[in-house]
């Protein structure tokens, strides 16, 4: 902010678009790409989707930063430019809305298959009876040891292409007792190797 540096930054996460390979091979259809539109993840996931084997083609969650990252891949915003009026209620703030919500029960699970229970989703695309998975990097490691044959691709937009990346960051108040302390915790937070290894 202003050319000053308030803290350290630990860490950052990316959103992708993870898919299992063998299930699109499966049902001839043809792996994401970098051009891909909501259209064409819409198509894909009904083709992928098979409920009576239990597979199904999508999971997006429906939460606010799954929304507020629609909206932008829509054209829209979630506050005006000056931050002081909502501006989501509009045709592609409700477009945005739609799309994640008409995949529930169609290509996605419903809360009652157990969709919004804790690891559901990744258990599912590791179990290999889901062919696509939004979510971020930091499953690397829990799709480690999974037999299904993954890769990820960008998330597709609508009419313009965006995605989310959430980081991390650790500061020493100027208040503090312990201010040296701090700063060499700050430092290895940071920069080390051990945590650059627990991160990964």
């Amino acid at each position: 902010t202003s050319g000053k540096q308030y803290a350290l930054p630990t860490s950052f996460s990316d959103v992708v678009l993870y898919y299992n390979k063998d299930l699109f091979d499966k049902a001839g259809v043809k792996y994401p790409t970098s051009s891909w539109t909501w259209k064409d993840e819409t198509a894909a996931a009904a083709k992928l989707t098979d409920k009576a084997a239990g597979v199904w083609g999508d999971h997006q969650p429906v939460t606010y930063n799954e929304y507020y990252k629609t909206l932008v891949q829509n054209g829209a915003t979630f506050l005006s430019k000056d931050g002081k009026k909502a501006a989501f209620n509009t045709p592609a703030g409700i477009e945005a809305a739609k799309w994640l919500v008409d995949k529930s029960g169609t290509t996605m699970p419903t809360i009652a298959d157990g969709q919004g229970t804790a690891d559901f989703d990744t258990n599912l695309f590791k179990a290999g009876k889901l062919a696509m998975l939004h979510t971020g990097i930091w499953v690397f490691g829990a799709f480690a040891d999974s037999p299904a044959n993954w890769d990820i691709a960008v998330e597709p937009g609508n009419t313009t292409s965006a995605n989310a990346v959430f980081s991390n960051g650790i500061g020493v108040s100027a208040t503090s007792k312990h201010s040296a302390e701090a700063q060499k915790w700050a430092e290895f937070m940071s920069s080390s190797d051990e945590e650059v290894t627990v991160r990964l």
